[in-house]
């Protein structure tokens, strides 16, 4: 099975806590590039899908909604990495 591709870290942070004895740095990776795609898919998507369709069809249109934004995203992160 193939890792899937998630374009990194698409907010990373770095941090330094400094005290009395030390100084320590970290980092928090925050969400992944996918993630962030999908979430910016979703504004275009709720414009364009037709509720009403999709439950006549059997759907949840939330679940279809999801999918299709990652597909977005899926996209996204692969045209970025050949680039």
């Amino acid at each position: 099975m193939s890792e899937r591709k998630d374009g990194g870290s698409a907010f990373p942070q770095m941090y330094d806590i400094r005290n009395a004895s030390e100084q320590c740095f970290g980092s928090n990776d925050g969400m992944d590039l996918r993630d962030w795609f999908a979430g910016q898919a979703i504004s275009a998507a709720m414009i364009n899908v037709d509720i009403q369709e999709c439950n006549k069809q059997g759907y949840d249109w939330k679940e279809y909604l999801a999918i299709e934004c990652y597909a977005i995203a899926d996209k996204l992160v692969e045209v970025r990495d050949k680039q």
